[in-house]
């Protein structure tokens, strides 16, 4: 099941119990993400005995899933491109783990964007659609630095590389900033700063967070608090980032 947490409070659960192929989905459902037009969700489905994920799309107006990817490695983080077109997503292989993008529609093969030796992890795709964000290391999750593929000169560059570990980056819809984790403080919080060039750092979370996810307008920051509550963080428009004190808005459910 898909849990959806509308603003006001209901809650509402769109079940994944159709496929093209026969039964249903079965082993652990992973890394949801909305389509920019909002009628589709992408995500990882693992088989259960061998944990090896695909890359499906789940129609929520229909109520129904379309596998998009048959590779026996495992596949997941997916992020839609700013025009619903292609799914960015990693590719697991021994050692290392490189990027790809696939067709929403399934129509097309996947292509390789991004094979350096290293264990990548897709983060967002800008709304001009001009820069991918990704996570990357080659020596552990303890040392992650944030990436810059550049889809027009076809290459990557490290955005923020520190000693600690930053993840689970997004940027804001109008491209100024980009939200990110990371451990600097001894454990897990949500941090701003600009994009290009990458300068001022903000804290927005308190007392640990993680998953920031921008709303649609720029003007609202989410983030999981570590005591599993969703947390919201009203954003003032302007050259400097303006973050009002996080308040909760539910508890996230299990």
């Amino acid at each position: 099941e898909l849990f959806r947490a509308p603003l006001d409070g209901t809650q509402v659960t769109t079940r994944m119990n159709e496929t093209p192929a026969p039964g249903r989905p079965v082993g652990d459902l992973r890394g949801f993400g909305y389509s920019p037009d909002g009628k589709r969700v992408a995500y990882d489905q693992s088989e259960e005995t061998t944990d090896s994920g695909d890359i499906w799309a789940l129609d929520l107006e229909r109520g129904i899933s379309s596998r998009l990817t048959f590779d026996p490695r495992n596949e997941s983080a997916p992020v839609w491109s700013p025009d619903d077109r292609r799914i960015l997503f990693f590719g697991n292989f021994p050692s290392r783990s490189d990027l790809f993008t696939v067709a929403s529609d399934g129509t097309a093969s996947i292509e390789t964007l991004l094979s350096n030796g290293a264990d990548n992890l897709s983060s967002d795709w800008s709304s001009d659609g001009k820069f991918i964000l990704f996570q990357s290391t080659k020596g552990g999750l303890s040392n992650t630095d944030l990436w810059i593929y550049s889809l027009e000169e076809k290459k990557a560059e490290p955005w923020l590389a520190t000693p600690y570990a930053e993840r689970q980056a997004r940027f804001s819809p109008d491209r100024r900033w980009i939200a990110y984790t990371s451990n600097e403080s001894g454990r897990l919080e949500v941090y701003v700063r600009g994009f290009m060039p990458p300068g001022g750092k903000w804290r927005v979370s308190s007392d640990g967070g993680s998953s920031p996810v921008w709303r649609p307008d720029g003007k609202e920051l989410f983030f999981a608090s570590s005591d599993a509550k969703v947390m919201s963080v009203a954003v003032r428009p302007g050259a400097t980032f303006h973050g009002a004190a996080a308040t909760p808005l539910f508890r996230i459910p299990g």
